[in-house]
């Protein structure tokens, strides 16, 4: 598993894609007479987020792209741990937004490559991020965005050679790492001196 700082050129040019999304409202049609194919530089590629015919087909062993709730971690042992999970800024471990599963064919190391994507929820957090970005100082200035990068290659310890049939009957090959009982992201590294059963990923989410 490598953060956003390790990515290929290819990776990077996603991560400062995904950064630079803005939302904005759309203008009638008339607005947009003038426009030119040519001047378009290069294809955009955009994806719609739709609800599962199936809920197992978002698990990791089926390497699903999804938005939401909990991360489909293709390598589901060496996690990300310590402060490449926290926010930057504040300190908070980071909330899963979404994972994209974009293999490279022509790479035997990437035949699984998935990407994820964090956030804080802080607001403050993310203008601070916005301000480093503008400054162009994101390598080395406080990140409450950041985006993590694993692949595979098709023989590996957890997943089978063969392509998974999809019909709810693929399994994983192995047992993935214990993760954390509050936030169901990272790792749970610590367990619960009490019950020595739940386990954390850090301070904060060890409530009593």
């Amino acid at each position: 598993m490598v953060r956003d700082s390790d990515c290929t050129v290819g990776d990077e040019r996603l991560i400062k894609d995904v950064e630079n999304l803005r939302v904005s409202s759309v203008e009638p049609e008339e607005e947009f007479e003038d426009y030119e194919e040519d001047e378009c530089e290069e294809p955009v590629v955009l994806g719609f987020v739709q609800s599962p015919e199936h809920e197992w087909s978002l698990l990791r062993h089926l390497f699903p792209s999804k938005a939401g709730g909990l991360p489909a971690w293709l390598d589901p042992v060496d996690l990300p741990s310590g402060k490449s999970c926290t926010c930057d800024v504040c300190g908070t471990p980071l909330r899963f937004l979404l994972q994209v599963y974009a293999p490279l064919s022509h790479k035997e190391s990437a035949f699984h490559r998935t990407l994820y994507i964090f956030i804080c929820t802080s607001m403050t957090c993310l203008i601070q991020h916005q301000r480093n970005q503008q400054n162009q100082c994101s390598k080395k200035g406080s990140r409450s965005v950041k985006v993590f990068r694993c692949q595979l290659p098709r023989t590996n310890p957890y997943y089978s050679p063969d392509a998974p049939k999809n019909d709810g009957t693929d399994k994983p090959s192995t047992v993935g790492a214990a993760l954390c009982d509050w936030c169901g992201s990272w790792k749970g590294d610590r367990v619960c001196s009490s019950c020595g059963i739940t386990h954390y990923c850090s301070d904060i989410h060890q409530v009593p």
